[in-house]
């Protein structure tokens, strides 16, 4: 008889408690891995169910915010607009009353747009040092300059964009590796990847001064006064040219999720053209969201069978002028010329 009522007892406990608690109504989670994937326009809604009282408050809410949270009822919602790209951990406190319930999801916020995909047709072909080490490319007072790397080989060229041929050239500091290149103030400034030092030389290729630089160098490129760079992250930097320090950083992503590797830059009209290491494509990126817009396609444009020393797909340089804009790759034979025209 005392084992039946201890059962009955356990069964009327597992019943009062089994309605009661918090749950995510909005959304499913994924099964593979348990994140809840969402894009910037969703409102995550969690509910508390059962005899619980209505939500008082909400604490140790996303970054430390409880005003992040929208109490409506026995419902919060949180706006995934607050969110940063790519995993976001919420962990919070739940007040209802003498109750208490805890969340602890992780959130995946992807972009709502999905790249469309450019293949380039119509391209013009310029010779290419194949033993430049492609780092950064830029045009700038009808002239190309190119930025090539690794350590007691760097150099700068300044190359002709109608024939490709080599104008002048300039080596730099035997010390350094030559990274990323842009066009600023009338000078040119160079990324070093990880020693430390942006140079800024004039456009006879002489060096003019060093600043320091805390980062590593990869991309560079240059949007009114202010220089965007890359560090091999999903990040690219606004940077104060006056000091080197951040402004505004911008992580970069798509239908998938961030965009790690983010390499040589090229600012394009209002978005930023983008290598990815390793990678034989561009994307190109909404300067304000980060969000990929495009994906440009350049691997049928070169023989890897033939041309087996080629690196991957890292130069972009823009021709605002002609509509015209240059790409390469380290070690490539040849600059590729092309005028995109894409229909929205």
């Amino acid at each position: 008889m005392v084992s039946l009522v201890r059962f009955f007892l356990i069964i009327l406990v597992l019943t009062t408690f089994a309605g009661c608690g918090i749950r995510l109504v909005s959304h499913h989670r994924m099964p593979n891995n348990g994140l809840i994937q969402v894009i910037d326009s969703d409102t995550l809604i969690y509910e508390v169910n059962g005899k619980a009282p209505l939500i008082d408050s909400v604490s140790n809410g996303t970054s430390g915010d409880s005003t992040s949270f929208l109490i409506k009822g026995n419902q919060i919602e949180i706006y995934v607009g607050q969110l940063q790209p790519g995993i976001n951990n919420i962990d919070c406190l739940v007040h209802c009353g003498k109750r208490k319930f805890y969340i602890h999801d992780r959130i995946y916020k992807v972009s709502d747009i999905v790249p469309t995909e450019v293949i380039p047709s119509d391209v013009q072909f310029l010779p290419h040092d194949t033993s430049s080490f492609t780092q950064g490319l830029v045009y700038w007072n009808n002239a190309l300059y190119e930025s090539t790397g690794l350590t007691g080989q760097s150099k700068l060229y300044k190359i002709d964009p109608a024939t490709g041929n080599i104008l002048a050239e300039a080596r730099i500091d035997s010390a350094f590796f030559g990274e990323g290149l842009t066009a600023l103030n009338d000078h040119l400034w160079q990324l070093t990847w990880k020693n430390g030092k942006v140079q800024i030389f004039d456009f006879h290729l002489n060096l003019i001064r060093q600043l320091s630089y805390k980062r590593e160098g990869w991309g560079l490129t240059s949007c009114g006064d202010l220089l965007l760079a890359s560090d091999g992250s999903e990040s690219i930097y606004f940077l104060n040219a006056s000091n080197l320090e951040v402004e505004r950083e911008l992580v970069v992503y798509d239908n998938k999720g961030v965009i790690s590797f983010i390499n040589e830059l090229e600012y394009v009209d209002g978005e930023i053209w983008a290598n990815v290491l390793g990678q034989d494509y561009v994307i190109v990126i909404d300067e304000k969201s980060g969000k990929v817009n495009k994906r440009i396609d350049f691997k049928h444009l070169i023989n890897r069978q033939k041309y087996s020393d080629a690196g991957p797909l890292n130069g972009i340089a823009y021709n605002k002028t002609n509509n015209l804009i240059y790409f390469t790759g380290k070690n490539w034979p040849f600059l590729i010329v092309w005028a995109p025209f894409f229909a929205d």
